[in-house]
């Protein structure tokens, strides 16, 4: 994983924004590379803990030359040793490369993928680019500068699990610029950016913009070219759009009460295929420079999602290592205050928890706990379960279970307790990661997802009682009370994003079924399937990789999306069976049920933002709609 900057403008031109740029996107890819002066590609110097930054001038027929300039972070979880970005040779070829290929191309496991794209790349024509990319599976976002055609290429994965964002230039920011991130919301409008649709690759004839000797003041959309990333002739491309199988079955089609054969042999392929997908996404993780310590972590409510790809991961990481199951919740203000009405407690001034500001909420949300009443009752306000949020609880449920199931694995289960005014004072950096996703929703989604690729929380006790496996000192580790402080040092971070989409996890699938039968469900799905890139993949990839960490999804590995597409609707669930946590996602369950998770199968959804309690904190009008913008005045 990496931070990419890529901009052109004419020569001698400054943006005061590049230079910010350049230093919030090394936050993506922490570990290697070198720093170059703005040069012709004559020399590169390589150094450590740094970033390297290529520029060269392109030149054409017409009198106006143009800069284009490349800058990229690293963060190695390819290969036995670190690569160097932006990749570049003797051709004058470069690229900028911010993904892992998992399918579609040959990587040794001591190979580094995007060495081996770029040679690829490098040995193709201009024609070629989007059919070589169109063959890959993994989530990426790409830079790549083709010399011979002087034609800059540029794209993101079919699902857009990888932020690419573009910023056109005008009069007062003459200057054209892709980058991972960008700096957040606007002061100007000449400073707007925007994400990359993920449903074509582009590309840019640098000799057409030169050629138009009008830069900047021309409209650079007239030379930025679409491309079609679907290979017609190649029917297993991990391009093509998914389109759901249309197969419904009979009104009369019987609620089921056992596995049909057919459901039985779907169970065992989906559960063939997600073991798959698991297995590339954790086998090559670099070995932990700390023995004994963790390289994987799981993004873990306790819900079914997340349990299952805890399962599986189990079987691909050593022994020796723990796995880090992250557990966020929040302090939230509006709860606090029901919850103190319903048991007729009060707020206690001195916090006895170390992890709580209950006691040193800010004046307003004080005010909107607290009545003037309350405020003399002598009881104190109980605070030991100020994080005990319902995934807080379904989490350790799941431990129990893991634990149970896989007992010579240490499980790491580590809370990350977010006070009030820890998530307030984070906000504003958080409105700028995730820009331009700029919802209430967007909002709630997002400090949760930073605070738990964060990974700074206490271990569970339960965690320091297995003999053999232990955190060294070189860990971030320290007690606190009773608890361990701990920093998990996993780089990669699992998801179950992505499974209520393909196997019909949201209520909003039982509303459509009950308005309109199995066809209104095969729409609403295949909604849920053609907006995912656009909703939320980008944004998560802005936030955990300010972090450091690298997300990857099992749920949305490009051959299980297929699979799952060409399933008839009713074998993935069945909105008929009324209870929530057994008709929704029913393949999942059953798949769950078979690998003797048997907790995790009958566990009802939830939704991140509610579970972990960053949703609504103080319960203001500007809170109650999720699709509402955020008022930034």
């Amino acid at each position: 994983m990496c931070g990419v900057v890529v901009s052109i403008s004419i020569p001698r031109t400054d943006d005061l924004n590049l230079g910010a740029l350049h230093q919030l996107n090394a936050l993506r890819g922490p570990t290697a590379a070198s720093t170059a002066p703005r040069i012709h590609l004559t020399r590169i110097h390589a150094g450590p803990d740094s970033q390297r930054l290529i520029s060269r001038v392109v030149s054409s027929s017409s009198t106006s030359d143009i800069q284009l300039s490349l800058f990229s972070s690293v963060l190695h979880l390819r290969g036995d040793h670190i690569v160097v970005q932006p990749h570049i040779n003797s051709k004058g070829d470069i690229l900028c490369w911010n993904g892992e290929v998992f399918r579609g191309l040959l990587i040794e496991p001591d190979e580094n993928d995007g060495s081996r794209l770029f040679s690829l790349l490098s040995g193709s024509t201009s024609v070629d680019v989007p059919h070589i990319m169109s063959r890959l599976e993994g989530p990426y976002a790409f830079v790549f500068y083709q010399h011979s055609s002087k034609t800059l290429f540029y794209g993101r994965d079919p699902l857009g699990r990888r932020s690419l964002l573009m910023r056109t230039p005008d009069s007062v920011n003459p200057t054209f610029i892709l980058a991972s991130a960008s700096l957040g919301y606007p002061t100007s409008p000449s400073n707007h950016f925007e994400e990359i649709s993920p449903n074509y690759i582009y590309q840019i004839r640098l000799g057409r913009v030169t050629s138009l000797n009008k830069f900047p003041e021309f409209n650079i959309a007239q030379c930025i070219d679409k491309l079609n990333r679907n290979v017609p002739y190649s029917p297993d491309a991990f391009s093509a759009q998914h389109v759901l199988n249309p197969d419904i079955p009979s009104v009369d089609f019987p609620i089921p009460t056992k596995l049909s054969e057919d459901t039985r042999d779907a169970v065992e392929e989906f559960t063939r295929r997600l073991d798959k997908s698991v297995a590339l996404r954790v086998q090559n993780i670099p070995s932990p420079t700390i023995p004994n310590t963790a390289r994987l972590a799981v993004l873990f409510s306790g819900g079914i999602d997340c349990a299952v790809i805890s399962f599986l991961a189990h079987k691909y990481v050593p022994l020796n290592e723990p796995i880090d199951l992250i557990n966020v919740g929040f302090e939230n203000p509006r709860k606090m205050k029901a919850k103190a009405h319903a048991k007729g407690d009060v707020l206690n001034k001195s916090p006895s928890t170390p992890n709580s500001s209950a006691g040193k909420l800010l004046p307003l949300v004080k005010e909107a706990i607290m009545t003037p009443n309350e405020q003399n009752i002598p009881q104190p306000y109980d605070q030991t379960n100020t994080y005990m949020t319902p995934d807080r609880e379904t989490g350790l449920e799941q431990l129990d279970e893991l634990q149970r199931m896989c007992p010579e694995r240490l499980w790491n289960f580590v809370k990350v307790d977010v006070s009030y005014e820890e998530s307030s004072a984070a906000r504003p950096t958080v409105e700028n990661l995730m820009f331009p996703s700029n919802t209430v929703m967007d909002l709630s989604l997002a400090l949760a997802l930073y605070f738990a690729s964060r990974g700074k929380g206490t271990l569970h006790n339960t965690s320091l009682s297995h003999p053999d496996t232990r955190p060294t000192s070189s860990v971030t580790t320290k007690y606190v009370g009773k608890s361990k402080f701990y920093s998990s040092p996993a780089r990669v971070l699992l998801s179950g994003l992505g499974s209520d989409e393909l196997l019909g996890g949201y209520s909003r699938h039982r509303v459509a079924f009950s308005k309109g039968g199995w066809l209104s469900l095969v729409n609403e799905l295949q909604l849920d399937l053609d907006r995912l890139p656009s909703r939320n993949l980008g944004r998560d990839d802005r936030i955990i990789s300010s972090n450091g960490k690298e997300s990857r999804y099992p749920y949305l590995d490009l051959s299980l999306v297929s699979y799952l597409a060409r399933l008839p609707v009713h074998v993935k669930l069945d909105p008929r069976m009324k209870e929530d946590g057994v008709g929704d996602k029913r393949l999942l369950r059953e798949a769950a049920l078979k690998m003797g998770l048997h907790g995790a199968s009958r566990r009802k959804k939830r939704a991140m933002q509610f579970g972990s309690r960053s949703a609504r904190m103080t319960g203001g009008a500007e809170e109650r709609r999720g699709d509402l913008e955020l008022n930034r005045s």
